[in-house]
C-alpha cells in the first residue's frame, strides 16, 4: 500500500541528500572528537593556569592524589573518562533514532543534535583545539555552527516539525544569521557577547515557543513527548548546576582533597545526570514507553532535588568545617570530609520522604486519558484550524492512540475505490483489534484502525462509540477537504 500525508517523511532524492548530509557531518563529528579525546588522554597533566575547564585534573591536584594514597595519572584520566562513556552513550543512542526513524526529517535532526552534543559540548574539544592548528580550529567552528543551529531548530520544531508560533520561522533565521556573524574575525572579542545574545535569545524564544505549543496546539501524544524532553532537558541543567558548583567551590586554582573527592563524584553524577536527556529524547521521537512519563517524573522531583541539595550541603559542610579547623588549629584536615559524609548520611533518608511527600501532594494526579479525543471532536470543526488532510488524519490518530493507550494505529483513506494508508504510529503491523469507519454522508472516505492495548486490556462499547462519534465529526472535514483537492 502506498502511504499519502506522511507529514515529515522523506522519499526518493530528498531522503538520500539528507541522509548523505546526516553522514557527513556525523563522521567530521567524530572525527573531531576521536582526535580530541587520544590527544587529550595521551596528553601529561596541565597547570591549573592553563586549565579552562574546571572538571579536569592538573598537576596540582596529582600531587594532591599523591598525598592521599591514589595513583595520580591513573584517577585523573579514568574520571574524566566517564564522559567518553556519557559521549558513546549519545552515539549510540542517535544512531538508534537513525535507524528507526531515518526517514523522518525530525528524526535526522534530532540524531544530529545528539551527535553534536556528544562530540562537541560534552567532550574535550574545545580544552584540545583552543590555541591548535587552525584546520582543527575550522572543523571545530563549522560543527560548532551546524550543531547550535541544529539544537535551536529542535527548540522551535519538536516534535511535529512545524513553526509554532509562526514567528519562530523568522527567529529562526535570525539567531543563524546572529550565530553566523559572530565566527567573523574581525569582530573579535564581540564575539563571545553575540555568542551570549544567541544562547539568551533561542533558550528564552524555544522555552516560550513549547510551552505555547504544548498549551494550545499539541495532541495528547504530542504532549507526552513534549514531557519526557522537558525532563531529559532537567537533568542537564542539574548538570550544569554542579559543574559552576565545581568552578565557583573548588576551583582548579585550589587543590584540596576536597576538590578531588567532589570531582570524582561529580564526574560519575554528572555523566548520569546528562545521560538522562538522550534517553528521554529517544523515548519522545520512537514513541515508546510514552505513558510511563508521570512515575518518571515522580521519582526525577524527588531525587533531583535531592542529589542537587546533598551535593551543595557536601560542599558547603566541607568549606564550613575547614574553615573551623584552620582557625583553631591553624591547617586543614582530612577530618571535615568525614564530618561532611556524616551529615549527609543524617540528611538523606528524612530528606527523602519529605520530597516524596511533596511530589506526591502537588505533582500527582489522575489523568483523564480520553480528554484530547474529547476536545479534537469539539475543534473538528472548525476548518480553520486545520491546514490539510495530513494534519486532520495526524491529529485523529494520535488522540485516538493516546485515549486508549494502543501500541500502533493507522489511518486510511479512500483512493480509487479502495483504502489506502495515509497514516501510522507505533509499531503498526497491519493487524488491528478495532476498526472504525470515518463515513460522511452514507459514503465511507477513510478508517481508523488501532492495535492491542497496553497491558492486553480490552476495548469497550463505550470506547467505540467514542470512536465512532469522532470520526463522524472528522468525516466532514476530511469529505471536504478531499473534494477540493480531487481533479
Amino acid at each position: 500500500m502506498t502511504q499519502r500525508y506522511a507529514g515529515n517523511r522523506l522519499s526518493g532524492p530528498v531522503l538520500w541528500l539528507a541522509k548523505g548530509s546526516w553522514l557527513v557531518f556525523v563522521v567530521v563529528a567524530l572525527v573531531v572528537w576521536s582526535v580530541s579525546y587520544t590527544r587529550f588522554l595521551s596528553e601529561p597533566l596541565q597547570p591549573a593556569t592553563e586549565v579552562s575547564d574546571p572538571t579536569v585534573f592538573t598537576l596540582e591536584d596529582a600531587r594532591v592524589l599523591e598525598e592521599l594514597g591514589l595513583p595520580t595519572a591513573v584517577t585523573a584520566k579514568a574520571a574524566s573518562s566517564a564522559f567518553l562513556v556519557l559521549d558513546i552513550a549519545y552515539f549510540a543512542i542517535a544512531g538508534l533514532i537513525f535507524w528507526r526513524r531515518g526517514d523522518d526529517w525530525m528524526a535526522l535532526l534530532v540524531s544530529f543534535a545528539l551527535v553534536f552534543l556528544g562530540a562537541v559540548v560534552l567532550s574535550y574539544a574545545f580544552e584540545v583545539f583552543s590555541g591548535g592548528p587552525w584546520s582543527w580550529s575550522l572543523l571545530l567552528n563549522i560543527l560548532l555552527l551546524a550543531g547550535l543551529v541544529s539544537v535551536a531548530l529542535v527548540m522551535y520544531l519538536f516534535p511535529d516539525g512545524r513553526f509554532v508560533p509562526g514567528w519562530t520561522r523568522f527567529a529562526a533565521i535570525a539567531s543563524a544569521v546572529l550565530l553566523l556573524s559572530s565566527f567573523l574575525p574581525i569582530l573579535g572579542a564581540l564575539s563571545t557577547v553575540i555568542n551570549l545574545v544567541f544562547i539568551l535569545a533561542v533558550a528564552c524564544s524555544g522555552v516560550y515557543a513549547q510551552v505555547y505549543r504544548f498549551r494550545r496546539v499539541s495532541t495528547l501524544v504530542q504532549r507526552q513527548q513534549t514531557k519526557w524532553v522537558i525532563l531529559g532537558f532537567t537533568w542537564v541543567v542539574a548538570g550544569m548546576v554542579l559543574w559552576y558548583s565545581s568552578a565557583i567551590f573548588f576551583p582548579p586554582e585550589r587543590p584540596s582533597p576536597a576538590r578531588i573527592y567532589f570531582l570524582l563524584s561529580m564526574l560519575l553524577v554528572g555523566a548520569l545526570a546528562g545521560l538522562q536527556m538522550p534517553l528521554y529524547m529517544a523515548i519522545a521521537m520512537l514513541r515508546h514507553k510514552l505513558w510511563d512519563i508521570e512515575v518518571v517524573v515522580n521519582r526525577t522531583l524527588v531525587y533531583a532535588p535531592l542529589s542537587g541539595i546533598l551535593m551543595g550541603v557536601y560542599a558547603g559542610s566541607i568549606r564550613m568545617f575547614q574553615a573551623l579547623f584552620v582557625q583553631f588549629t591553624g591547617e586543614e584536615s582530612d577530618v571535615s570530609i568525614l564530618l561532611s559524609t556524616l551529615v549527609l548520611a543524617s540528611m538523606f533518608w528524612p530528606l527523602r520522604l519529605r520530597l516524596q511527600a511533596l511530589a506526591d501532594r502537588y505533582f500527582k494526579e489522575a489523568p483523564n486519558p480520553t480528554r484530547g479525543l474529547h476536545n479534537f471532536h469539539s475543534q473538528v470543526g472548525s476548518f480553520a484550524q486545520f491546514g490539510d488532510v495530513g494534519y486532520v488524519t495526524r491529529r485523529f490518530l494520535d488522540e485516538a492512540v493516546a485515549a486508549f493507550q494502543a501500541q500502533s494505529g493507522a489511518v486510511f483513506l479512500q483512493e480509487g475505490g479502495s483504502l489506502v494508508l495515509a497514516q501510522t504510529t507505533g509499531a503498526w503491523s497491519g493487524s488491528p483489534v478495532i476498526n472504525v469507519p470515518i463515513e460522511f454522508g452514507g459514503t465511507q472516505v477513510g478508517q481508523l484502525s488501532l492495535g492491542p492495548r497496553y497491558k492486553a486490556r480490552a476495548y469497550t462499547s463505550q470506547d467505540q462509540e467514542l470512536l465512532q462519534q469522532t470520526a463522524a465529526a472528522a468525516a466532514q472535514v476530511l469529505s471536504l477537504h478531499m473534494s477540493r483537492t480531487m481533479p
